[in-house]
């Protein structure tokens, strides 16, 4: 389930890199506006991944409690797949590389 979760988010951000170059090369600016706004955005996610990367690391040494939590940042990881989503178009270049960077250390801690 864990992979498929990466799985997912690997490939938003993936699909949301090559919306942002399209973007970009259409001569589109990114408004100061909407700049804070992804990177608010990408600060978020961030975050979540962090929570999602500590949860995990606990449910390998058993904490059951740990495992709920899993459970519920599931859902929480679908969320973000939308919001991502939702967002990829208005993302600047910069804000879209640090959601690569991050999925790539969310896929990454997946795979320890």
């Amino acid at each position: 389930m864990k992979k498929s979760i990466v799985l997912m988010l690997s490939g938003l951000m993936v699909f949301g890199l090559a919306a942002c170059k399209e973007k970009s090369a259409d001569g589109g600016a990114a408004s100061s506006a909407s700049s804070s706004c992804s990177n608010s955005l990408v600060k978020d996610y961030e975050k979540f991944v962090d929570e999602y990367i500590a949860a995990a690391k606990k449910a390998k040494t058993g904490d059951m409690s740990a495992v709920q939590e899993l459970q519920a940042l599931s859902q929480k990881a679908q969320d973000w797949a939308t919001k991502y989503q939702a967002q990829a178009g208005s993302l600047t270049e910069a804000d879209a590389k640090e959601f690569n960077r991050i999925a790539e250390k969310f896929a990454k801690a997946m795979q320890e």
